[in-house]
């Protein structure tokens, strides 16, 4: 099963960032837009796993949530990696507190002890809202992001966060939660 961990948008949060999704497409179909069931900060993504490292990266987790208190959470901004016309990815940004680089930290240890490789760039907090197919074809779209650049989508509280399996089909991803961990 293909799986990552994430933390999940709140309803308002969500809609917000849809509506720079309408905003942004053109109907132009080099980019796959991600849909309102695929919104998420992800943590880590872990790949392709059995059901028995699954059953241990769940309890990993679980230990974790103690630990992490509840935090507040600034999503604003768009941009793309990689930057400039020949983008790969658009996101909306978020910003890096300390508290969320504290959750980032603890969930890279405990996978790292159950033996997945440690992310070797550093984390760039994002919630990729469309994945290009050819950048050669995006028109306005890269001048459209920018001019989002200093949009607020809005503040929530990190309560949780979530281990997902994501299951590929032609429509998009299609995600079934694991195990949520509630944090304090």
């Amino acid at each position: 099963m293909r799986t990552f961990i994430a933390v999940e948008m709140n309803p308002d949060i969500i809609q917000s960032v849809q509506h720079v999704i309408r905003d942004l497409d053109e109907g132009n179909r080099s980019v796959r837009w991600v849909k309102a069931g695929g919104i998420h900060l992800t943590l880590k993504f872990l790949g392709d796993i059995t059901a028995d490292q699954a059953t241990r990266v769940a309890a990993a987790l679980e230990a974790i949530g103690p630990d992490v208190p509840s935090f507040p959470l600034r999503i604003a901004g768009t941009g793309a990696f990689p930057p400039g016309n020949q983008p790969r990815v658009l996101w909306v940004g978020i910003d890096r507190s300390e508290e969320l680089l504290a959750l980032v930290s603890a969930v890279e240890i405990a996978m790292a002890r159950l033996g997945f490789p440690s992310e070797k760039r550093p984390f760039r907090p994002h919630i990729s809202i469309g994945r290009v197919k050819d950048p050669t074809l995006l028109g306005s779209i890269p001048a459209r992001i920018e001019a989002h650049g200093d949009r607020e989508f809005g503040q929530m509280t990190v309560r949780s966060f979530l281990f997902f399996e994501s299951r590929l089909n032609p429509a998009g991803a299609e995600y079934s939660v694991l195990k949520e961990i509630r944090l304090p």
